[in-house]
C-alpha cells in the first residue's frame, strides 16, 4: 500500500500543512462538531472549493485496506460532510501530514513463541462513552489480532445513547463479540481449531456484567438484543 500512499500525496499534496512531522493523526483535545460548520455565505463558498469528500474517500479506502492507526481520526471527520467547516478541514488536513510522516505502514505476522497461540484470534475491546458533543453517542472501536498482528479493526459511532459508561462499554463487547464469532467459526471451518478465545475489556462494570449469566437490576436497561454476548461467554 505503499503506492496509494504516494497517490494520496500526489493528488492531495497541495493540501498538506507545510512545516515538520506530527506525532499523531490526531490530537486527543481535537474538538470536532456540527456546530462548526460555515455560519454566512461566504463561508459556505470557500468550503465549497475544499475537497473533502474526495480526501475522506481516499482516506477511508486507505484506512480499511492497511492504515489501522487512522481508522479513529477518520471516521470522525467522516461525520461532518454534509456541512463541513474549516476545523473539520484542519483535522482531515493533519491526517494527511500523518502520512506524509509516516508514509509506509507494514502488517507483520510472526509465528508465536507459545505454540498453543498460534493461529488463535485474540481480541482487543473499548468505547469512548458520549464522545460525540452533538447527539451524545458513543464511539466504540474493536481489533482483531492473530499471531501478532491485526486483521480486522473497526471504529464507529454508536447507533444509541449509552446511560452509562458501562452500557457503552457492554454495547462496544456485543459487535467484537460477533465479529469474534463469525471469524472463530471461519477459521475451525478451515481446518484450525479455537481454544476459548480472549477478548480484552478494561471496563469492570461491563466485565461484571457480561460475565453474570443474571440480568442485574442496574443493567437490565441495556437492549435485550445485546445480552446475547452472555451466552457466548458461557459457551467459551
Amino acid at each position: 500500500m505503499d503506492e496509494y500512499a504516494d497517490l494520496i500525496k500526489k493528488e492531495l499534496g497541495e493540501y498538506i500543512p507545510p512545516g515538520s512531522g506530527v506525532d499523531k493523526p490526531m490530537q486527543p483535545s481535537c474538538f470536532l462538531s456540527k456546530t462548526q460548520g460555515p455560519s454566512t455565505v461566504e463561508e459556505l463558498a470557500a468550503m465549497e472549493e475544499i475537497p473533502y469528500r474526495k480526501t475522506t474517500g481516499m482516506l477511508m479506502y486507505y484506512q480499511i485496506a492497511m492504515r489501522l492507526d487512522i481508522s479513529f481520526p477518520v471516521g470522525k471527520c467522516a461525520r461532518y460532510m454534509a456541512n463541513l467547516g474549516m476545523p473539520h478541514w484542519r483535522a482531515l488536513q493533519r491526517i494527511l501530514k500523518w502520512i506524509e510522516t509516516h508514509p509506509n505502514a507494514y502488517l507483520e505476522f510472526r509465528q508465536p513463541k507459545d505454540d498453543a497461540l498460534r493461529n488463535v484470534l485474540v481480541w482487543f475491546v473499548d468505547s469512548d462513552w458520549a464522545s460525540d458533543p452533538d447527539d451524545m453517542k458513543s464511539t466504540l472501536g474493536h481489533i482483531g489480532y492473530i499471531n501478532g498482528a491485526p486483521f480486522l479493526w473497526v471504529s464507529r459511532k454508536q447507533k444509541s445513547q449509552a446511560s452509562s459508561s458501562g452500557e457503552a462499554e457492554v454495547k462496544a463487547a456485543h459487535g467484537c463479540s460477533l465479529d469474534a464469532m463469525y471469524f472463530r467459526q471461519f477459521m475451525e471451518e478451515i481446518g484450525f481449531f479455537q481454544p476459548p478465545n480472549r477478548m480484552y475489556e478494561d471496563n469492570n462494570a461491563a466485565l461484571a456484567y457480561i460475565s453474570d449469566p443474571l440480568v442485574r437490576g442496574r443493567m437490565k436497561h441495556i437492549h435485550k438484543d445485546y445480552h446475547v454476548i452472555k451466552e457466548f461467554v458461557e459457551s467459551g
